[in-house]
């Protein structure tokens, strides 16, 4: 399973995999023993708008990831 790593502005800055077989909580507690960071969160997950790709945003009222307008014209549903 893929995890997003999110700054303070819930912006994603890094994605990593992680074993399949652990639960989500589990996932979380190994990326933070990883990486010293405490703000991760899975980037797939059933009911989930979107992938945590790297420069989206972490929205957790929507469940999903906003991705970043390439340009201010552009709207993404």
């Amino acid at each position: 399973m893929d995890y997003s790593k999110l700054n303070t502005e819930n912006k994603v800055v890094d994605v990593i995999v992680i074993n399949d077989s652990m639960s989500e909580s589990d996932g979380i507690a190994f990326a933070l023993e990883l990486t010293g960071h405490s703000n991760w969160v899975m980037s797939e997950k059933e009911g989930r708008k979107n992938t945590g790709l790297i420069g989206s945003t972490y929205n957790k009222t929507l469940n999903g990831f906003i991705l970043e307008k390439p340009f201010n014209s552009w709207t993404f549903l």
